[in-house]
């Protein structure tokens, strides 16, 4: 099915194909040739469409979701052949996914998602056509200018902090009716195809409810606290975050409070001319700024079964524990969290309510756990 429609002066252009199976599935392309949110896509479905969608959504529902994104670009953080390689290793999971990509990347992540065409919601942009905001927009120049002195892409930048306006577009959507949206960068699979099959969001009821999920890639320290001051917004290289940025979980409630609190963080970082080049900074002060927006896994909890350490991939499959062993970096590790489960009780703490001091939270502190 191939509609056009025309409104204000812009046009969408969307492809919806059905797949016959068992029972009614689709797999469903929607590409857009404007700077419009993709929540107008939804309300300018034709009749027929809506109906076939609304009928999914009636009769199923898949409670997890995994966004993914990507857009070749030269001068990225790795080259266009990793990124293949690691987004052929996300691509043959189980799960329900919706994945943004350059209309030239289609027909290759159709490919790979061919054991999963009622799984899967593939959403074509161009990269101009990407936000980091429901209200607030840089043009191209803001992010060639953010790229002075990086050697990197702008894009790249914009990419980053679109991950959260990713994700509402999705849920907007929410083809498969799903209350459990998480983004992770196609990165996290660069281990090899190990999860290939297999449903990675095994335990979506660890994702606290009206909550955004986030996880630590080091222990606090006390820098840390030195940030938890004034408008909490701060920036100065990789080692003054302790958020990792790859893998974010919330419910359908979550994301879009979230959203609309990222931007206001975002302005307030242009505002006082601090850089944008990661987005990790901007997600930390995020929460910081918000109280009950977020939860931060501590850093004492285990994202497995067990406190042991696991050496590599197919140890931590196996639930040996969720600390990065010799040869498995904490930034991967994240999705062990949702493929064990664990205790929902005591796992959390939320930045919101300030960052503890070490004598009244030893362990968030301690390189030891």
């Amino acid at each position: 099915m191939h509609w056009f429609h025309h409104s204000k002066g812009r046009i969408f252009n969307v492809i919806v194909v059905l797949v016959l199976c068992m029972a009614s599935i689709f797999l469903a392309d929607v590409s857009i040739k404007s700077s419009n949110r993709l929540l107008e896509v939804k309300a300018n479905l034709d009749h027929e469409t809506h109906n076939i969608i609304s009928e999914f959504q009636h009769n199923q529902r898949i409670e997890s979701t995994i966004v993914f994104a990507f857009f070749e670009m030269p001068n990225s953080k790795h080259s266009s052949e990793e990124y293949i390689n690691w987004m052929d290793c996300a691509l043959c999971i189980d799960d329900a996914i919706v994945i943004f990509t350059s209309p030239g990347m289609v027909d290759h992540v159709k490919a790979r998602r061919s054991h999963a065409v009622d799984r899967t919601l593939i959403i074509p942009l161009e990269l101009e056509d990407i936000e980091i905001g429901n209200r607030i927009h840089y043009d191209d120049k803001f992010w060639e200018d953010q790229n002075v002195g990086t050697h990197k892409n702008g894009n790249l930048f914009k990419i980053w902090l679109a991950k959260s306006w990713f994700v509402n577009q999705a849920i907007e959507l929410n083809p498969f009716n799903s209350n459990i949206y998480t983004w992770m960068d196609i990165g996290h699979f660069r281990e090899g195809p190990h999860f290939c099959g297999k449903t990675v969001i095994r335990h979506p009821e660890v994702v606290k409810k009206n909550r955004v999920m986030l996880f630590p890639w080091r222990e606090l320290q006390s820098l840390d606290k030195d940030h938890d001051i004034g408008n909490k917004i701060f920036t100065g290289g990789f080692a003054t975050f302790f958020v990792a940025g790859g893998c974010i979980s919330g419910d359908i409630e979550a994301w879009p409070r979230y959203l609309e609190t990222f931007e206001e963080t975002v302005e307030l970082y242009v505002s006082n001319r601090l850089s944008l080049h990661d987005d990790q900074p901007v997600i930390q002060s995020n929460c910081m700024r918000h109280k009950d927006l977020c939860v931060i896994v501590r850093w004492d909890s285990p994202y497995g079964r067990g406190s042991d350490r696991c050496g590599d991939i197919m140890s931590c499959m196996k639930s040996e524990g969720w600390k990065n062993g010799q040869h498995l970096n904490t930034f991967f590790a994240m999705k062990f969290r949702f493929w064990h489960g664990g205790d929902t009780n005591s796992m959390y703490w939320d930045p919101g309510y300030g960052i503890p001091r070490q004598e009244e939270d030893p362990s968030l502190y301690s390189p030891n756990y």
